[in-house]
């Protein structure tokens, strides 16, 4: 099995936009340092029509589609950069804004009432590698809704996360991985490849004598009708004869240990349509037993064939198969054993 390290910690800023122009602390990167005065364009819609109004003038400059008035912005913003911020709405996009190369653009919106969608097209409505957004739901090429807030739910869950950061890696053939608001996500275009979002280093316990440890990941799979590694371990990524975790290779979801290739083995029969959506795998591992849970429900323990820590945590890994999967914030959570 191949690998896509991922290591340290993936945070974000939440903060409050305001309804009036006038003054703001807000900092915009790239700016030369300057405080933007407010949006420099609101906008709205009224029934089919979307309008964008200047923060300078508080003229209505643009007007039309949703991916018309973006880009006209874009264009005018190119040079100086600036802050986009949306209404309350759906706002139906025909491709990815931004198209071109903006300049230091922020995005915002009011929270999950500020959605983009793709009219079930096969595209990320939002490319958050050229812009910066916040406070706003967009729809990937799957039409998954990708959050860009940060909900108190995570806040108070984060602290217990195992450490991650996006650092790079390398790249393998027919694979993507892209930060999409509250989701990361693994892609795969063509059978083969089996990345995934990794430690990147081996995590255990030192404080118990059998190096009890409890994590537990959310994780997405689209489309379900392939097969999938949603959250294992390993004593480093790529030793497939020492793995404990999930294996989603429909209709069973099957629970594994397996130490020096000898394999327990344990399958839960599910559909697909079940499999949709966000599921939390869990894993508490002890040296003597390794027990599964799926959101929250026991599943199984197995005392037999368990690897000895520590382990290196993953998850989702296409296996092997062209897909997408996604790990949610707050990513590995470590909790009370």
């Amino acid at each position: 099995m191949k690998t896509l390290g991922i290591s340290g910690l993936v945070g974000g800023v939440a903060y409050v936009t305001g309804d009036r122009f006038g003054p703001s602390s807000l900092f915009i990167p790239g700016l030369g340092g300057r405080a933007a005065r407010g949006p420099s364009y609101v906008v709205f819609r009224d029934e089919a029509t979307v309008y964008a109004q200047s923060g300078d003038t508080g003229t209505i400059e643009f007007q039309g589609s949703a991916t018309s008035v973006l880009e006209s912005i874009a264009d005018t913003l190119s040079d100086r950069g600036g802050q986009i911020f949306v209404r309350s709405g759906e706002y139906a996009l025909s491709q990815t804004f931004p198209a071109g190369d903006p300049g230091p653009t922020l995005l915002t919106g009011e929270g999950r009432s500020t959605s983009f969608r793709n009219g079930g097209q096969a595209f990320d409505t939002i490319e958050l590698d050229k812009i910066e957004a916040r406070d706003l739901s967009f729809e990937d090429l799957n039409g998954v809704p990708c959050y860009t807030g940060i909900s108190t739910n995570v806040v108070s869950r984060i602290s217990q996360s195992v450490p991650l950061n996006l650092r790079g890696g390398r790249i393998l053939p027919n694979s993507e991985v892209k930060r999409l608001g509250d989701y990361i996500r693994v892609r795969t275009t063509a059978p083969g490849s089996f990345p995934a979002i990794s430690t990147g280093a081996a995590v255990f316990n030192r404080m118990t004598a059998d190096r009890s440890l409890r994590v537990r990941a959310t994780v997405r799979l689209a489309p379900t009708s392939k097969s999938a590694v949603p959250f294992f371990a390993e004593p480093y990524k790529g030793d497939f004869e020492n793995f404990l975790g999930f294996l989603w290779d429909p209709p069973n979801l099957f629970m594994i240990t397996r130490r020096d290739g000898a394999e327990t083995s344990t399958p839960r029969l599910l559909s697909a349509e079940l499999m949709e959506g966000d599921h939390d795998y869990e894993i508490e591992y002890r040296q003597d037993a390794v027990r599964f849970y799926f959101d929250d429900s026991f599943l199984v323990e197995h005392t037999t064939n368990i690897s000895p820590p520590p382990h290196e945590w993953s998850a989702a890994e296409p296996n092997g198969t062209a897909m997408s999967c996604y790990l949610k914030q707050p990513f590995f959570e470590l909790a009370t054993v």
